[in-house]
């Protein structure tokens, strides 16, 4: 029998098969629990990766041109695809109009300016676009409109010294930190630490580090944007084309 009694403490002693059997059982149930903790790491990271990959790059499409106006230091054509990171530059009296599907929709970049789309993704997968806009001014100004966003979206214009959180308004900002707003509200974020909420009317003074009442410039964002926010083709007042305008339907992103 594998059972036997220690004769001087009265307890029965397992036989030494039975020990090896036991560690055995014991020792396959913590590899079975190992086993099973890695094959819930790894469904939990593919199930994160599947979650991160659900947001596509998307790019603007270009609708209308005036004056001079490059993209990565090439002529810009009507309905060019710009992707991230691609330099948008205006010369004198020349601007360039994009549609950014629903990533915006409208955006206007003014003359003498240059500006890049850093980031441009959306998440379609759920009832609602969740949608990551980021725009750099780097030198003049630019404007958009941008549609009421869900709550999870991110859409900011940044410069040097200010960086814009909008989330359905129509705004201007200039590339020495002013941020201008005509419709709804933006909050806008210094260098210096400061946090304002910028609202129709009013704009953010990189020199007074206040907000402060909208002035004429402010107001002029180059227009064109219809009710819904979709960029039209325009010749802004007070422009004098140095080549004739065009504009082109998108071919871009819904």
């Amino acid at each position: 029998m594998d059972l036997n009694v220690d004769k001087t403490s009265g307890f029965r002693r397992l036989s030494p098969s039975l020990k090896l059997c036991s560690l055995q059982g014991f020792t396959m149930k913590r590899i079975g629990l190992l086993s099973s903790l890695v094959t819930y790491a790894v469904v939990g990271v593919c199930a994160g990766s599947l979650l991160a990959s659900a947001a596509e790059t998307r790019t603007a499409t270009i609708v209308g041109l005036q004056g001079d106006v490059t993209v990565a230091n090439a002529p810009a054509k009507v309905k060019q695809q710009v992707g991230a990171g691609e330099l948008i530059a205006t010369g004198s009296k020349s601007l360039a109009r994009f549609n950014l599907g629903i990533n915006g929709p409208g955006l206007n970049v003014l003359e003498n300016s240059s500006v890049t789309l850093d980031e441009l993704t959306a998440d379609t997968s759920g009832s609602a676009p969740v949608i990551t806009t980021r725009i750099s001014v780097k030198a003049g100004s630019a404007a958009g409109y941008v549609k009421k966003l869900a709550p999870q979206s991110v859409y900011t214009v940044s410069t040097l010294t200010t960086t814009a959180a909008i989330k359905g308004t129509k705004w201007k900002v200039y590339a020495n930190g002013r941020v201008a707003v005509t419709e709804g509200c933006v909050t806008v974020t210094t260098s210096k630490g400061g946090k304002f909420d910028v609202c129709k009317g009013q704009a953010y003074d990189p020199d007074s580090d206040s907000v402060v009442a909208a002035s004429g410039a402010d107001f002029d964002d180059g227009g064109g944007f219809n009710g819904e926010g979709t960029p039209s083709v325009f010749v802004p007042s007070g422009f004098t084309p140095t080549r004739p305008v065009t504009s082109g339907a998108s071919t871009g992103n819904p």
